[in-house]
């Protein structure tokens, strides 16, 4: 761990027509990994099917501080007084949004994001359901708790399988990080990695 306090963890969550997911995926982020610190930086890359709406609901002047999150009856965010306050059991989530004007496609989110980000550990995540913030916890151990890695790359094909949801994903992604494994003499079990954490020196790098 750098210093005695767990370090800040910045978490990038680009999307692009993804209101059906992306509360669910907020509640999920909030609760992972909960005695860390975190901000979430949303960056809507153009959505046209009332994503853009929704996180300006919920996400007033750009800027939302709280902790324990939930969805209330109409898929908006809530959470307790105290939790807002700051002063809940969980450590201080910050949500701050940022949009762009038109599609820009999944990289120039990235960068806006990665851009924008305090935190001295970064995470992508996506904005749908497929992968999980619980899985959190052993790669932010690996960077900011043991110091033993700069950067931790996810596999879908580690732990629990099935991460996929389709079959034709599940063996194309197989076939392909086998025949990278080949050429580049490496273990690579996802070409095609799920969740990606890095620190700030790495990304500014």
């Amino acid at each position: 761990m750098v210093g005695e306090q767990p370090v800040q963890l910045s978490v990038i969550v680009p999307v692009f027509n993804e209101v059906g997911t992306l509360p669910r995926i907020l509640v999920a982020v909030a609760r992972a990994l909960p005695g860390v610190s975190k901000e979430v930086i949303v960056v809507d890359d153009g959505s046209t099917d009332g994503t853009r709406e929704w996180i300006r609901a919920n996400v007033p002047d750009g800027l939302r501080v709280g902790s324990a999150l939930r969805l209330d009856s109409h898929g908006d965010l809530a959470c307790d007084d105290l939790a807002c306050d700051g002063a809940g059991d969980q450590a201080g989530l910050t949500i701050r949004s940022c949009f762009h004007a038109g599609n820009k496609g999944k990289g120039a989110g990235l960068r806006t994001g990665l851009a924008a980000a305090r935190g001295e550990v970064i995470v992508i995540q996506d904005g749908d359901l497929e992968y999980d913030p619980s899985d959190w916890a052993a790669m932010y151990e690996m960077i900011a708790e043991r110091n033993i890695a700069d950067v931790v790359y996810g596999s879908r094909f580690q732990g629990q399988v099935g991460r996929f949801p389709y079959r034709r994903q599940y063996f194309g992604n197989m076939l392909l990080s086998r025949i990278f494994s080949l050429l580049y003499r490496q273990r690579l079990t996802d070409v095609e990695v799920c969740y990606k954490m890095f620190t700030k020196a790495v990304a500014r790098g």
